[in-house]
Parts: C-alpha cells; sequence; structure tokens
C-alpha cells in the first residue's frame, strides 16, 4: 500500500518531470519581451454635438448625448 499518495497516478509515476529551462533568461531578452506589454493611451473621439472628447461608445459627459439622441440629463455648473 502507497502512504500519502491519493487518486490518481502523478507525473513522477511515471518516469515524466517538469520543463526546466537550460539556461537563465538575460535581462535584455527577458525586457525585449516584456517591451510590448506596456499601457496605450486610451482612444478619444470628438462628439458630434458639442466637439467635447470623449470615450468612444460612452455617452458624452459634456452634453449627454449618444449616438445623436440625448440620453442623460447634464447639470450646468
Amino acid at each position: 500500500m502507497i502512504v500519502g499518495r491519493c487518486c490518481g497516478a502523478g507525473p513522477s509515476d511515471q518516469g515524466e518531470e517538469m520543463a526546466v529551462p537550460k539556461r537563465r533568461v538575460s535581462k535584455q531578452r527577458k525586457r525585449k519581451r516584456r517591451g510590448e506589454h506596456k499601457a496605450e493611451a486610451p482612444a478619444v473621439n470628438r462628439c458630434p454635438k458639442c466637439g467635447d472628447p470623449k470615450l468612444p461608445h460612452r455617452v458624452c459627459p459634456t452634453c449627454g448625448t449618444y449616438n445623436g439622441e440625448q440620453v442623460v440629463e447634464v447639470e450646468e455648473i
């Protein structure tokens, strides 16, 4: 009887082992790979009614319109 094992055969039972890198990944190589993961500036469109910048597919925070229709009442400050 095998003690300390739970149902099923693990990788060590069949002679298989985990993959291990042969060499260390250099700082330059690591940084090249991660260089593409930088944050991008959000896309900004102009509102067709008031011309203020707004995020695409969102209600305009200045005039409260979306797709040419008044959706939200905006208070004037």
